[in-house]
């Protein structure tokens, strides 16, 4: 029996989706304000109700993630959901704790190998680290060929902004190290670009005794995303880009590459989520968590 998927919203990240899915032979039906699609359209969302399905998908805007979610918990029970990061793109005290089926926040970070390999050096030498930065940059014009980054979410000042299009650096960094205190944060618009939202972000932290350094932007023309770990008698630097771990050691060093097939990181996703016992994948709990300290973030650079 095909697995009946619903995709809520068709942008470029549903698209990918609704690949990956479909090469699965999943049966998809899209509700979505693009129809350029050859996949079964959906027109009201009342239709998903008589649908029924096994699966869902929800990358609409993140704006629109509330009302979605309350439809859905409200017609559905036991049903799988995927949410495209971030959970919500304002928190406040009225969003509910829904309980009525199992939602999962797509942080892809943490199906990337330089999870578990972090992981590892977290569970061996946590008490030699001692500062942590995690830097990353690219250029939003390029982002999209499909689409002006003018008209892009990614730009408007109600869904966009770097603090949510670089969540996953937050994620990666808050799972595995656990949340930090917040020293000093800068959140602005700093570039040209011909955006509403804000494209610059810098936060410093502290846990124990470990200093916490994220600096986000996306108006950068060489895309980089590096990850940097200092320990009393060695450092690691991880390189995103180039799938790359150089350790530094002894006054030697070496390194050591790894692979990443395409959409690799999204069907781990997928798979993970349909499983019968889900394990790394972002769960409602941990996302709403990560929503409130994302919204910290934001009230402390006011």
């Amino acid at each position: 029996m095909q697995n009946k998927t619903v995709i809520i919203g068709l942008g470029s990240i549903g698209l990918r989706h609704a690949k990956i899915l479909s090469s699965k032979n999943f049966s998809l039906y899209i509700f979505s304000r693009n129809n350029s699609h050859n996949y079964k359209k959906i027109t009201k969302i009342n239709d998903i109700i008589d649908i029924d399905p096994d699966y869902i998908v929800i990358s609409n805007l993140t704006y629109d993630h509330l009302k979605i979610l309350r439809f859905i918990d409200k017609n559905f029970k036991g049903k799988k959901c995927l949410i495209e990061k971030p959970l919500f793109s304002i928190f406040n005290k009225n969003i509910p704790k829904l309980k009525n089926n199992s939602y999962y926040i797509g942080y892809i970070l943490r199906f990337h190998p330089f999870y578990e390999e972090v992981k590892d050096i977290i569970k061996k030498d946590f008490s030699k680290i001692f500062h942590i930065e995690f830097n990353s940059s690219s250029y939003l014009p390029n982002w999209r060929t499909n689409i002006n980054y003018i008209k892009s979410s990614s730009s408007s000042k109600k869904s966009g902004g770097v603090i949510h299009d670089y969540s996953h650096e937050i994620d990666f960094i808050l799972s595995l190290f656990g949340y930090f205190n917040i020293n000093f944060v800068k959140h602005s618009k700093l570039s040209n670009l011909r955006i509403k939202s804000k494209d610059y972000l810098n936060i410093n932290g502290s846990l124990k005794k470990i200093n916490i350094d994220i600096s986000l932007n996306y108006f950068s023309r060489e895309p980089h995303r590096i990850l940097k770990i200092f320990l009393n008698d060695k450092n690691y630097i991880f390189d995103f880009v180039n799938l790359k771990i150089y350790i530094y050691k002894n006054n030697k060093n070496f390194h050591k590459k790894t692979k990443l097939g395409k959409d690799e990181l999204y069907i781990n996703q997928h798979n993970d989520i349909l499983s019968l016992k889900p394990k790394i994948s972002c769960s409602y709990e941990e996302g709403y968590k990560l929503s409130k300290f994302i919204m910290k973030i934001n009230n402390y650079a006011k």
